[in-house]
């Protein structure tokens, strides 16, 4: 590889460790291509084609298109040699997409080995999440076992409390919010686990109505291990699907349980209700839920200023 002495600067190394080359959004990548179409970067450097890309069409996407229009340069090191600055028809060779399609299939190969072997820890009600659900933590000594984790455990078996003892969704959030409770997110991240998701940046480590009710709905908290909610929708295309319930993985009594399940029961009954609480306040009403019209069968709303229920539909002459 030949540089003249002293024109250039190494900006950084840009890495995505134990993420797939399939997919050019990773942060690393993401970052490079940034530096290049900013002018930061004016030519990146890999080992080998592999790790750059692991999908044809996008390796000639940048190969082809991204490289020369944001007058760039790219070298490969290994086999085969590419330099689009000392030899711009090296990145077209036939070897080039041959090449690019060895590794998309190893991507493949690779992809389907690891979901055959998801899908039997799965039957066997391992966990496989990369972190364990708010409650437990993962057994050091086995990382597809969870144990309770009893600080936040606590704060479970008080939600489910509050919740069948009357108290709303959102009354349950703004009490754990009054007491300095931090979220799921917020308490996994205070554990110093380097927790992420789509939703991160827009997290303020409050609790919410939302967030209450998922813990509610979790039988994970039974004994019950539930996994294979979401798949990607293939090798290439990382985006997740939800998968219908008659083929989530559900496999009992795999761990110690926080709640039991006469209470979790309790909770379902209650959530069916699809019960709401006026903004002013944090319980339920009594009969929320309960009493429906006799025309539409919708539920009826208590009145405000006196001791009855009416139809919101019939009120405004529906």
């Amino acid at each position: 590889m030949y540089f003249e002495s002293g024109s250039y600067e190494i900006v950084g190394v840009f890495s995505d460790d134990g993420l797939s080359g399939t997919d050019t959004s990773r942060p690393g990548f993401k970052r490079i291509t940034d530096c290049i179409i900013s002018r930061e970067v004016n030519c990146m450097i890999v080992k080998s084609l592999a790790r750059g890309f692991r999908n044809l069409a996008d390796q000639q996407k940048y190969l082809e298109e991204f490289i020369p229009i944001n007058g760039a340069r790219f070298i490969c090191t290994g086999t085969p040699f590419i330099d689009t600055y000392r030899d711009p028809r090296s990145a077209g060779g036939l070897e080039i997409p041959i090449r690019g399609m060895f590794n998309e299939q190893f991507a493949a190969t690779t992809s389907e080995e690891i979901r055959k072997t998801f899908k039997m820890k799965r039957e066997r009600g391992e966990f496989i999440g990369a972190f364990a659900p708010y409650g437990y933590k993962k057994d050091p000594e086995n990382k597809n076992r969870l144990i309770v984790d009893e600080n936040a455990a606590e704060i479970v078996r008080c939600i489910f409390k509050w919740f069948i003892g009357g108290m709303s969704k959102r009354g349950i959030a703004q009490k754990l919010n009054l007491q300095g409770e931090p979220n799921p997110e917020a308490y996994k991240k205070k554990q110093g686990l380097k927790y992420q998701n789509p939703n991160s940046r827009k997290n303020d480590g409050l609790w919410s109505a939302c967030t209450v009710s998922r813990i509610l709905q979790n039988e994970v908290y039974v004994g019950t291990m539930v996994q294979g909610r979401n798949r990607v929708i293939s090798y290439k295309v990382h985006k997740q699907v939800a998968v219908p319930e008659n083929e989530w993985f559900r496999v009992t009594d795999t761990h110690e349980a926080i709640i039991d399940r006469e209470t979790f029961d309790k909770a379902q009954a209650l959530h069916r209700r699809d019960t709401r609480t006026a903004p002013e306040k944090s319980e339920v009403y009594l009969f929320s839920g309960l009493i429906r019209c006799a025309d539409c069968q919708k539920a009826m709303n208590p009145s405000s200023q006196s001791d009855y229920f009416y139809c919101k539909l019939r009120r405004v002459g529906l």
